[in-house]
């Protein structure tokens, strides 16, 4: 269980960096005022995972990323940006899923972000450049993987959870032209990746419960052999957070976005080709995610 504890020694480091943060901004005005710092993560089982590999997969994935920016301007709509991303799994034989990202980019938000009314919707909308670089930590091969890749693209994020409408929107998409994907050099395909979520919630006084329909995808055109990155997946699921009311600044509302879930997901339609190998077409998830609120421009 190695991916639990670096998990939880990350959370122990990410709330004291939290902490230094929200001390420092309050008593500097200037540089460490425009400075932001956010990390989202998610660590979850997986039952089959839709690979010709291994079945059962019975696995352990987990992901986080940390990220500073620094904000030119007083609506913090461009920042240049630092992104640190630890990723690991406890199934050995998934080397590529054991690395460290490193990346340095640009991103702009077009949307003003002091303008909530006319942005609710739109507020999310990122554009980026980034150049990245990845280390495999446990390649058996010994090094001869591509780790270097330039993105550029614009993603998007919503939810209304902690509204009072009952009825849940959670929407995120990404769509970026990628040079390497970390695949080979001249990959140069764009790569499009989506996950909305629909349902009722239930709050509590300080709870939600969001019962859910999910919509899952990845396409690139350019590579439809590559089936893996061409699938649609529809699937049931729930989300518990059981914490919502926000704690003040040394949180950023990172205690409302923690959260635990259960998800069963279909492959119902595979938009490049099919798998050569024996793929089971369902996975049944349950994890846990968490995330401050900068990623989502609260």
């Amino acid at each position: 269980m190695r991916i639990v504890g670096r998990i939880h020694v990350f959370l122990i480091v990410t709330c004291k960096l939290l902490t230094l943060e929200n001390s420092a901004a309050q008593e500097n005005g200037g540089f460490l005022k425009k400075l932001q710092f956010d990390i989202i993560g998610d660590i979850h089982y997986s039952k089959y995972n839709f690979t010709d590999i291994k079945s059962p997969y019975n696995g352990l994935d987990g992901w986080s990323e940390a990220k500073f920016a620094y904000w030119v301007d007083a609506n913090k709509s461009f920042s240049p940006y630092l992104s640190i991303i630890p990723v690991s799994t406890t199934e050995r034989e998934f080397w590529w899923q054991r690395n460290i990202q490193a990346g340095f980019g640009i991103q702009w938000y077009p949307f003003d972000y002091a303008d909530a009314q006319f942005s609710q919707y739109f507020r999310s909308i990122r554009i980026f450049a980034m150049l990245a670089y990845r280390y495999f930590y446990d390649n058996p091969s010994g090094g001869d993987e591509e780790n270097v890749d330039f993105q550029i693209g614009s993603d998007f994020y919503y939810d209304n959870l902690f509204d009072r409408k009952s009825f849940t929107n959670s929407s995120w998409t990404n769509l970026t032209y990628r040079k390497s994907n970390f695949s080979f050099d001249d990959y140069k395909a764009i790569l499009w990746t989506g996950n909305v979520k629909l349902g009722f919630k239930f709050k509590s006084e300080k709870s939600i419960l969001f019962p859910y329909i999910v919509i899952d995808w990845t396409y690139v055109g350019e590579y439809s052999a590559r089936w893996w990155e061409n699938f649609l997946r529809l699937g049931i699921g729930v989300q518990f957070y059981p914490r919502t009311e926000q704690l003040g600044m040394i949180s950023k509302n990172f205690m409302q976005r923690v959260h635990i879930y259960a998800t069963t997901l279909h492959n119902s339609v595979w938009l490049g080709d099919s798998p050569s190998g024996d793929v089971k077409e369902f996975d049944i998830r349950i994890g846990f995610g968490f995330s401050t609120g900068g990623y989502f421009r609260n």
